[in-house]
């Protein structure tokens, strides 16, 4: 069993960062890693978004979802986070300069596939066309993506 957890970040942790969390949970769900969501500015008592939730559903994975906000101890006991585009990666990097190794964006291993954030788009195939590139890009990771990240630290 490994000590690894990975933080996913877009801004409301109710569209993007849900979906990767739990594509990325059912993918590698007996690695031993503990792959979790969060938002810069969560929305209020909300779950996620009702396409979000169809995206999960379709492909036949259960979930709760809670939306949480980003902070000081999801960065410190994670091993990785994973911003969903270049804004959230920027403002991780402002807000935890002292974490900047550990923080990477979502598709590092893609940079030519923007994922977008599809909250105001209207029409569903757009909405699914950004589900299905982050599915992309949770199909290419593999297993060692993530078993090479230094281990946690505790930090006082």
């Amino acid at each position: 069993m490994t000590n690894k957890k990975v933080c996913v970040v877009c801004f409301a942790n109710f569209c993007r960062s849900p979906v990767a969390e739990h594509l990325l949970k059912n993918r590698f769900k007996n690695e031993g890693i503990i792959f979790t969501s969060a938002g810069i500015s969560p929305l209020p008592a909300a779950n996620m978004d009702k396409r979000s939730q169809e995206y999960l559903k379709n492909r036949g994975i259960n979930y709760i979802h809670n939306p949480r906000q980003i902070k000081k101890s999801i960065v410190d006991e994670s091993s990785l986070i994973l911003a969903l585009d270049i804004h959230i990666l920027n403002h991780l990097n402002k807000s935890y300069p002292k974490n900047y190794s550990k923080i990477k964006l979502f598709n590092f291993k893609h940079p030519g596939l923007p994922i977008f954030d599809p909250f105001k788009l209207k029409d569903l195939q757009d909405y699914t066309n950004i589900m299905d590139r982050i599915d992309d890009v949770c199909n290419s990771f593999i297993v060692e993506d993530f078993l090479t990240l230094p281990q946690n630290s505790k930090k006082n």
